[in-house]
């Protein structure tokens, strides 16, 4: 962004230094498009911000009623075996936080927070052999899963 700057002054420097009205007119045209250029990139930065190609991919499950807890503890094995997944940027999971509130879900028993580069990398997750065998082999662990994806936007 200096050198844009720089780019303008020496512009508008040479610009002033010359006698021919056109030749200034020229000059001052190319410095106004490229302070609409460099708006317009500023615009899209402010926009976008940095983290608005993250994907994130949030699971939860309500575990069956009656699971012994050798099972849940296979159930969490398989769950951690997912931090593996080559794609994956960061990984969490835990039980609910306990957050006694009105518009707070604790019905859950365990959630997962997976955030990846962008949907491509989630894409690759869902048909990753690991994340394949442990759906297949702990499905049966749970009752019910829901999963909300988003992507996080921000500055």
């Amino acid at each position: 962004m200096k050198k844009v700057i720089y780019i303008l002054f020496a512009i508008l420097g040479i610009a002033t230094a010359c006698t021919d009205t056109a030749a200034i007119d020229e000059w001052q045209q190319k410095a106004a498009n490229l302070e609409a250029e460099l708006a317009e990139a500023k615009a899209q930065l402010a926009n976008a911000g940095p983290t608005d190609h993250t994907f994130v991919h949030n699971v939860y499950f309500w575990l069956k009623e009656g699971i012994t807890a050798e099972e849940e503890k296979a159930f969490l094995t398989g769950l951690v075996s997912l931090k593996g997944i080559e794609s994956i940027g960061q990984f969490y999971y835990g039980p609910p936080a306990g957050t006694p509130r009105d518009v707070v879900d604790n019905s859950y028993d365990y959630a997962l927070s997976i955030h990846f580069k962008d949907k491509a990398a989630q894409d690759a997750y869902q048909v990753d052999p690991t994340h394949l065998a442990f759906v297949e082999k702990l499905a049966d662990s749970w009752r019910k899963v829901q999963v909300y994806d988003n992507t996080l936007m921000g500055d």
